[in-house]
């Protein structure tokens, strides 16, 4: 971004239009560095690689929270359908 804007735009508007493109969790992050436009790309970048928890927020209920893992996430909803099946298997087998 730095090369194609050249001279014409100044570091902090830079930063600012990158950094509104950022994932919330990054940009949770990097606002408390002061750093340099290049190391926070750095930083970003790092931080990227790595799955990152998911903030879920009820809307209805600001005050309650909810963190999971995309990963951990797909795992629950197998083991729900799971339970749901042996659930209805057991029914079955007591009527």
């Amino acid at each position: 971004m730095e090369s194609l804007a050249g001279s014409k735009i100044s570091e902090e508007l830079l930063k600012t239009l990158w950094y509104k493109r950022l994932l919330q969790q990054v940009q949770a992050i990097l606002s408390v560095s002061k750093d340099t436009l290049t190391n926070l790309v750095e930083m970003a970048d790092k931080i990227s690689i790595y799955p990152t928890d998911i903030l879920i927020i009820n809307k209805q209920d600001q005050s309650q929270a909810t963190y999971c893992s995309c990963e951990n996430n797909s795992r629950w909803s197998s083991f729900e359908a799971s339970t749901e099946s042996l659930t209805q298997q057991i029914h079955k087998l007591h009527t």
